[in-house]
């Protein structure tokens, strides 16, 4: 959970206490049930912090993308391919992640697996969604040839 936006007064009047301020964030979770605790939760502590301080508030929670979730046997196509592409090495353990993407859109729909593809190393230190980000370009052959197992994979299935 991350609050991640505060507005709240006129920063040319720095001596009025405002009458009204909003918090924004985000809210991530691994599952759908710890997704919907979250946003009771948060509604909770709002609603509790609001009281003791004697103010109103208004709790709004838009669920905009739910967690990704890979399907077993998707995951195993893909690591299958992954191998077959670039060795064992290819599977390293990663921890889940709370990246947020519209694949898990796709996910409810269709059983898939969300896979990381690496890019080499970073370039004077610019992640994606970074403005000097440079994709690595020989890095399409990589992808390209483990999609194509991964087609193949499924299609043997």
């Amino acid at each position: 959970i991350s609050a991640c936006s505060i507005h709240g007064g006129d920063p040319k009047a720095l001596n009025v206490i405002p009458d009204q301020v909003s918090i924004g964030g985000t809210a991530r979770a691994y599952s759908i049930d710890v997704r919907n605790r979250i946003e009771e939760e948060i509604g909770h502590l709002a609603k509790g912090t609001a009281e003791t301080m004697g103010v109103k508030m208004n709790y709004k929670y838009i669920r905009r993308i739910p967690p990704v979730v890979n399907h077993p046997d998707a995951t195993k196509i893909a690591q299958k391919a992954a191998v077959s592409v670039c060795g064992k090495q290819a599977l390293t353990s990663f921890p889940p992640s709370t990246a947020g993407d519209d694949f898990a859109f796709f996910n409810e729909t269709i059983p898939g697996a969300y896979a990381w593809i690496g890019n080499g190393p970073i370039q004077d230190g610019a992640l994606h969604h970074n403005s000097n980000y440079d994709f690595n370009d020989q890095a399409l052959l990589t992808g390209i040839s483990f999609w194509v197992e991964v087609a193949n994979e499924a299609l043997a299935s």
